[in-house]
């Protein structure tokens, strides 16, 4: 389990989450910030 820096104003920074669920994450937030 790893930390989420990049995801942090959006989880709890002391939440574990796993780095798959994290990449997953920080993409559908890039996807969404991009569509606007």
């Amino acid at each position: 389990m790893i930390r989420c820096p990049m995801i942090a104003e959006n989880i709890p920074p002391a939440l574990p989450v796993s780095e798959h669920l994290c990449k997953a994450i920080s993409d559908m937030l890039e996807t969404a910030w991009k569509a606007g």
